[in-house]
């Protein structure tokens, strides 16, 4: 898997991963992205802001994350919750088509994610997931990320994680 960051020569193929991962999300019995979602103005700003990367194979797009260091709008109005001081980063929008689901890809996608944002001066990262999202939830709790509990977000009711990325020696 390759890392790089998204152009909007790619929206065709960040679509066709978000619709992908909206019918995988159904097959399971649970909607986490509505149908649009995200809208091409939020993949444009993603990518306007310098916040999209694409993981890639043999140079087909494989998955989507969107990546930002810094304050988010809904992460500062829930500030009670967050155990880490400090500048954080945020993980939105991570998805994989279909074709590299089931691959175990997520220690690799989190890797890069993190180290990203670790070199963006983060000290943590901040991620929320659909409360139905088990598969996503036990992939953060695997990772180490801290469940920090269940929230209004403008999606509706998610859970919000976050985790460390100072290490610690001991």
């Amino acid at each position: 898997m390759k890392w790089v960051a998204a152009s909007s020569d790619e929206l065709p193929a960040i679509t066709r991963i978000f619709d992908e991962a909206r019918a995988f999300q159904r097959a399971q019995g649970f909607i986490q992205w509505k149908d649009g979602y995200p809208s091409r103005a939020t993949l444009l700003d993603d990518l306007e802001k310098g916040h999209g990367f694409l993981f890639t194979e043999n140079g087909t797009v494989a998955g989507y994350v969107a990546l930002s260091a810094g304050k988010d709008a809904d992460y500062e109005r829930l500030s009670h919750i967050w155990k880490h001081a400090g500048l954080y980063g945020t993980v939105h929008r991570l998805a994989l088509g279909d074709a590299w689901r089931g691959r175990h890809l997520a220690q690799s996608l989190f890797d890069a994610c993190e180290s990203h944002l670790q070199a963006k001066g983060c000290t943590t990262v901040r991620i929320d997931t659909g409360v139905e999202n088990v598969v996503m939830q036990r992939i953060l709790e695997r990772r180490g990320y801290e469940n920090r509990g269940t929230h209004d977000f403008f999606p509706g009711k998610r859970i919000a994680f976050e985790k460390s990325l100072k290490k610690s020696f001991a």
